[in-house]
Parts: C-alpha cells; structure tokens; sequence
C-alpha cells in the first residue's frame, strides 16, 4: 500500500513537471533552450505515465497482473525512452550556436536502439541497461546542463535564478545515483538486500523509492520556482520596455510640441514682417507716390490755365486730370488695404467698421456687424489676424457666395476674441477637401494667420446652405508680442 502511494505521488509530480516544462518550452524560456525543455517534458510525461501504468497494472486485479507479467518489456521501453529523451535534452543544452542539424536526437535514438541490442543479448537485464545506458548518463548529462545554466545567468547577476537552476541541477545528479541504486539492486537479484534500516514507521525497503520522490519534488519545486521567476523578469523587462516605449512617445511628443511651437513662432515672425512690409510700402507710396500723383494733378491744373482755349487741350488734360483722380483714389484703397491706418490709430473694431461701409460701397451685398462683450483693444498682433481673415472672408463672399447680404461678428470672452462671417449663400462642399486645394478661397492663408497668433480657424459649409468662417484668438498680453515683435 505504502509503495502504491509513493509510486502515485511520484507519477504527479512528474507529469505536473512536464506540463510545466510544455507550457515553458512554447513561449520565450528564461531557465534553457526550448529544445531542452521540450524534451525534458517528454522524459516526465514518460516516468510519469510508467509509474502510474504500473500502479494500475499492480492493483487492477488479476487479469492485469497477468498482462503485466506477459508484457515485461513494456515497463523497461518506457523507461528507456525516457532516459533517451534525458540524453537529447542534456545535448542541446551543449550544442553549438548556429548548428541546424539534428545530431541530438540521432544520438538519443543511436543510444536507444543499441540499448534494443542489449536487451535483444541480455532480456533480463533490459532495466539495467536502460539505466545504466540512458537514463543515468541522461539525468548527469541535464546536471550538468542545468549548472552551467546556473553560472551564465549568475554572470548576469540574476541570483534567484542561478539558485533554482543549481537545485534542479542537484536533483538530476541525485535521481542519476538512485537510478543506479536501482540498477545494482536488481542486478544483485535481492529485493530487500539492499534494503536500508527502518526510520520510524517507515520500512527501510521503502526508502529508496521516498529519497526518489524527494528528487523529484525538489526537481519540479525548482524549476517551477525558476519559472515563476523568469515569468518576473519577463513581466519586469516588459514594464520597463513599456515604461521606455512611453518615455519615448513623451519625448516625441515634446519634439512635436517644441516643434509645433517653433513653427508658430517662425509663422509669428513672419505674419509681423510682412504687416511691417506693408506698412512700409503704404506709408511710401502715401508720402511720394500720392504726393506725386497730386503734384501732377496741381500741374494740369496749372496748364489749363495757361493753354490757349483750344477745346481738344482743354478736353486731354482734363481727362488727364480724371486719370490722376483715379489714381489717387485707387491708391488710397491700395494703401488702405496694405494697412488701414484705422487698426494703428483706432483699433480692430474701428478698422472692422471702416472695412465692412467700404465693403458695402464697392460690393452690392450688405454687410452687418455686431459686437458682443466687453469691448477693449487688443495686442496688435492679434487685432492684424483677426482684420486680415475678416477682409478675405468677405473678399470671399463678393466672389464666390452669390448672395445680397452677409454677417460679421466680434465677440469678446474671457480669454479669447471671437470672429465670425456668415453668409446664406451657395457654399461648398468641404468634406475631404484641403484647404490647399480651395485656392479661390484663400482658406490655407486664414488658417496659418490663426495658427500665428495660437487660434484655430474652423469653416463650416455646405452647397446651397452658405458658409460660416470662424476663428478664435487667444488674448495674448500686448507686452508680450512687442517683446517678440523687437527679438
């Protein structure tokens, strides 16, 4: 009864060792080879299977007795088999890097079937060659794989490690010289010959076969503790691949971000060099161009008078006379449009107002403009943006809307202004349209302007049900700006 229970205990253990060995040998091993693990796994699920057959083959009733005794050879096979898979295991734990060929399992199968010759020579020592032959020079073979597991991952200071895999490696060196204690029992046709004192309630026949199933749990603690530790270091190496990954994606962000805020800059400077360009060329062409275009007016004027009355001269420079009013007033409009003098002197909404009454006299659609919150001036960078996409909204609804009237709205918040120009007109179909590709609608121009001053443009439209151009801007301190305006 007491040898029925140990044979139990010690087939669990076993076949609990191979299927964690299978489970360890499928995904990425952190204690051996997979190739290693996978045979060791066959090795267990073999020992195990035999002592369990054995079990039920012993206490099933005399019909199994009987066919077990008909089928002795059937116990060493398996047996052998086993110790065959110990030797592959322990060889391609020492096989060279990069080799392809499969001489480990070729060995195996040459040592097993010269342990078929030996059996087919000598029947009744069938076991102990499979012990003496495989499965004893298998178990030392896997010691000594597992020690010098143990020493390379001690090198890389994995200590727990390199302690499971020196205890796994201890067990197999033990259950080797059990196997050879079995062995020289059989060989010396004693079955209690070598049979050792009693300890306590146990018989001493019985201890060998305990010390065996003490190697074998101390085997599968080992390995499962290695496990357990290498499933850490998997878990562990996989936290800080992670946390790299989210270091990485932070410091892209932040290039991104540094880089997004770069380009706004550079957009600042240059949406302030081309208003100050402007400005330039609008105060030259008001203090020389108009001067000398009224200098030239003023001359014909002159020489009217001083022509004889002859009607054709009168008539010429007269019409000359049209020509430089003409090009007075065109360059009035011009140098109001490269930078009202309004949005310098009196501000965003004076400018607005200004721009929608000369809207309404060149254009024959109305424009209304309202005004919500608190009125104020704001940085003059802001206030440039916020007219300049104004003026092209509504250079776009005189060329493009089709309809009679438009409306435009300036609202004060908290921390931002707000501009809007509706129309109910023939609209767009935006959806999946870039700005770039809308070149009639000047969309990409509005869009870097909000983008400069920190705001966001967003269009609205659909064919026949008009479109609404809105953009809000932050309100930037006006120091602030001048500051930038002057580096």
């Amino acid at each position: 009864m007491e040898d029925g229970l140990i044979f139990f205990l010690h087939g669990f253990v076993l076949l609990n060792l191979g299927l964690l060995l299978t489970l360890e040998a499928g995904r990425s091993p952190a204690l051996a080879p997979p190739r290693m693990l996978g045979w060791l796994a066959v090795f267990a699920g073999l020992r195990g299977l035999h002592d369990w057959l054995e079990i039920f083959l012993r206490q099933g009733g005399d019909d199994l007795v009987a066919l077990a005794s008909r089928l002795p050879w059937l116990n060493e096979v398996s047996t052998s088999l086993g110790g065959a898979a110990l030797i592959v295991a322990g060889l391609y734990a020492f096989r060279p890097a990069g080799r392809t060929v499969y001489l480990e399992a070729a060995i195996g199968l040459v040592l097993f079937l010269a342990w078929g010759g030996l059996v087919f020579l000598d029947p009744a020592g069938a076991g102990r060659w499979g012990r003496y032959l495989l499965t004893v020079p298998g178990a030392m073979l896997v010691g000594l794989a597992f020690r010098r597991q143990a020493a390379r991952v001690r090198q890389e200071n994995r200590r727990a490690m390199a302690a499971c895999l020196s205890r796994a490696s201890t067990g197999f060196v033990l259950f080797g010289f059990f196997q050879v204690f079995f062995a020289l029992k059989k060989f010396l046709n004693g079955p209690r010959l070598l049979d050792l004192p009693a300890v306590g309630p146990l018989p001493g026949y019985l201890l060998p076969a305990t010390g065996l199933l003490a190697v074998a749990v101390l085997i599968f603690g080992s390995l499962f503790r290695a496990v357990v530790i290498g499933e850490q270091e998997r878990q562990q190496n996989l936290a800080a691949a992670e946390q790299g990954f989210r270091e990485a994606r932070e410091q892209v962000r932040q290039e991104l971000r540094k880089s997004e805020e770069q380009r706004r800059t550079l957009m600042r400077h240059v949406l302030i060099a081309q208003e100050d360009e402007r400005a330039r060329i609008a105060r030259e062409l008001h203090d020389e161009t108009a001067q000398t275009i009224t200098a030239a007016a003023l001359n014909l004027a002159s020489l009217e008078n001083l022509i004889p009355k002859n009607p054709e001269v009168r008539k010429l420079v007269g019409r000359l006379q049209d020509l430089c009013h003409d090009m007075s007033r065109g360059l009035y409009r011009l140098v109001h449009d490269l930078r009202p003098a309004q949005l310098d002197d009196l501000g965003l909404i004076a400018a607005l107002r200004h721009l929608v009454d000369e809207y309404r006299r060149h254009s024959a659609i109305e424009v209304s403009f309202r005004i919500e919150g608190q009125q104020q001036r704001l940085d003059p960078l802001v206030e440039t943006v916020l007219f300049r996409i104004a003026q092209e909204a509504l250079t776009n609804v005189a060329k493009h809307a089709k309809v009679a009237e438009a409306e435009m709205w300036l609202q004060f918040e908290r921390d931002r202004a707000v501009l809007r120009v509706a129309d109910q007109g023939a609209g767009f179909d935006g959806a999946g349209a870039s700005p770039v590709s809308r070149s009639g609608w000047g969309v990409a121009g509005m869009n870097e302007r909000a983008e400069a001053a920190g705001g966001k443009l967003r269009i609205e439209s659909r064919p026949g049900r008009g479109t609404t151009v809105e953009v809000g801007v932050p309100l930037v301190e006006a120091e602030d700006t001048e500051e930038e305006s002057a580096t």
